[in-house]
């Protein structure tokens, strides 16, 4: 039996069978070393007066240092045995106890089955560790941005948090783990010209971008909103966003102005969602799609939001209060009043949107 450091562990070659080797300086730790060189920390354990092990990762993932602080950590309070449980099951647990009850769960949602899943789904609960993170930015940064694995990180920490606090795990395997620097909040809003140079493309383009741009543009909502709308949402000149797809967990009315009317009703009807490329999946309009408006409208450095960031500034340049401004965009309202107020403003909202809709070339009706 030898005090476990570095050197020893990287000396620690594959043989014919298994072998295990435990560490002097924790009493109780221990490393298997497998045929093929995988290296599995492990900790005996006493509960209700039997002994047992508990698997904690794999070397050099796990560190020495850690290991032995997780040793610790099993030793006075034993860990569930996680029985093979992969991140998959984690999040199917998080996800069924947690997404109810917290607001904007679909944001977590998407962080999930877009970067989560493919990356972390198969990997050991017990096994995770501090370079998935470090891959899960990297190939979040590969083919996003620094900005969208941080927040990628953000909404994923939570999952791991709540594994801690049922005892599936021992401690966050992500403490410490560099994520980027956040970046200044965007204020891009689209000038006059660049406005109209946006709705002419829409316009010269079939279905369904063209068309899905337009509704972003005159609407003044958000882009999943647009691209998952549902025609059973539609009652009418009346837009009612449900609330499990409205970022303040509420349902959200939308009065169409008569270019939104116009431009429904003139759309196909071919699947349950308003803009649909596959039968039954509403589209999703990403960096490609905004690099071919980009490349063909000459206005750059801009995004989806700042669609809606340029509708809210021209709609108070022309006249509309802020209060109906937040009306329209479907922004949380936390005052006092708000308990007591429960008027839907849909006029208000409705006139509001025409003035949007002047923008473009359309006066009211």
């Amino acid at each position: 039996m030898a005090v476990f450091n570095d050197k020893f562990l990287k000396g620690l070659k594959p043989a014919a069978k298994f072998y295990e080797e435990r560490d002097a300086g924790c009493p109780g730790l221990l490393i298997r070393v497998g045929q093929r060189g995988q290296k599995v920390w492990e900790v005996v354990v006493s509960r209700d007066g039997k002994r047992r092990r508990v698997r904690l990762g794999t070397y050099p993932g796990i560190s020495l240092a850690m290991a032995r602080r997780m040793a610790t950590d099993n030793k006075a309070a034993p860990a569930i045995h996680n029985q093979g449980l992969r991140v998959r099951d984690l999040w199917d647990m998080y996800s069924a106890e947690v997404g109810p009850r917290r607001r904007a769960f679909y944001s977590v949602e998407s962080a999930w089955s877009k970067w989560g899943e493919p990356i972390l789904g198969n990997v050991r609960l017990d096994d995770l560790n501090l370079r998935h993170g470090a891959e899960l930015i990297g190939e979040v940064v590969k083919h996003s941005t620094p900005d969208r694995a941080r927040k990628v990180i953000r909404y994923l920490n939570p999952m791991l948090k709540f594994a801690v606090g049922r005892g599936l795990i021992p401690a966050h395997p992500w403490a410490g783990l560099a994520v980027p620097e956040a970046v200044e909040a965007r204020d891009r809003v689209l000038s006059r010209d660049e406005w109209v140079a946006m709705w002419e493309w829409a316009t010269a383009n079939p279905y369904p971008w063209g068309p899905m741009i337009q509704m972003l543009m005159l609407s003044a909502q958000r882009i999943g909103e647009v691209s998952g709308a549902r025609w059973d949402e539609l009652d009418g000149d009346v837009w009612a966003i449900p609330a499990s797809r409205h970022k303040s967990k509420r349902r959200h009315e939308v009065p169409l102005s008569g270019a939104l009317v116009r431009l429904v009703g003139d759309m196909p009807r071919h699947d349950e969602h308003l803009f649909s490329i596959r039968p039954g999946r509403p589209v999703s309009p990403g960096s490609t799609q905004r690099d071919r408006i980009e490349a063909q409208t000459g206005v750059t450095g801009w995004r989806f939001h700042d669609l809606r960031r340029t509708g809210a500034t021209f709609m108070a340049e022309g006249g509309v209060n802020r209060f109906i401004i937040e009306r329209v965009l479907g922004h949380a309202d936390h005052s006092v009043t708000a308990v007591y107020d429960r008027a839907s403003y849909r006029e208000e909202k409705r006139q509001a949107l025409e003035v949007l809709a002047e923008t473009v070339g359309f006066g009211n009706g």
